[in-house]
């Protein structure tokens, strides 16, 4: 009877640290896994956005080859008004399903669009950045005046033989476009991508 009333004491006595460590270990793991799955959920929001990213840098570099290849028109380089604006309007038709409008314009600003609209860009920082670099440029995101749309321009110089400036080209896009591919793209169940530029204001997002 003593015995098992020292054993009874023994073990009473070895509760609570059988119970301190239970509750140790059980808080220790319970952090380990929240941790490890808060780090792996870090990690593919991580690998997601860089996909995102990718994406949308792919669909940018093909919409900037785009302008690009007005450059080399023959119509463009050395065609009169009316050639022109037939290699704009083909161009619109054929690989224009991003953008808003293409228009070439000369040295000074003085453009066109592909529907024949005559626009003044004189005082446009794309026209003055080209004319000066002879260098393409793309705009930051900014609000069109024409549309209200979130907008970004693509400018090239067309030059001639002798590397002197012609004129300008550029193609306008129409940041809502990038909306489709942004919104195909999830995280889980409620995650969804962004997209913003330099300082924070929000150019695509999933609709």
């Amino acid at each position: 009877m003593q015995l098992n009333t020292i054993k009874t004491k023994f073990l009473l006595a070895l509760l609570p640290l059988f119970i301190g460590s239970f509750i140790v270990f059980f808080a220790v793991s319970y952090y380990m896994s929240s941790s490890a799955l808060k780090q792996s959920a870090q990690d593919l929001a991580m690998r997601t956005g860089q996909v995102a990213a990718l994406e949308i840098e792919e669909k940018f570099q093909q919409n900037v080859m785009t302008v690009k290849a007005l450059v080399h028109d023959q119509a463009i380089l050395h065609g009169d008004r009316t050639q022109r604006l037939a290699a704009l309007a083909a161009m619109k038709e054929k690989e224009g399903a991003d953008f808003a409008m293409f228009a070439y314009s000369d040295p000074e600003g003085h453009a066109v669009s592909d529907k024949g609209v005559e626009m003044d860009r004189t005082t446009r920082d794309y026209i003055t950045q080209v004319r000066q670099t002879k260098k393409p440029y793309i705009t930051k995101p900014s609000v069109s005046g024409t549309s209200g749309k979130l907008i970004t321009i693509i400018a090239y110089p067309v030059l001639d033989e002798h590397e002197q400036l012609t004129g300008i080209v550029y193609g306008t896009i129409e940041l809502d476009s990038i909306n489709s591919l942004v919104g195909d793209i999830a995280f889980f169940d409620t995650g969804r991508v962004y997209v913003a530029d330099e300082e924070g204001l929000t150019v695509a997002y999933a609709q």
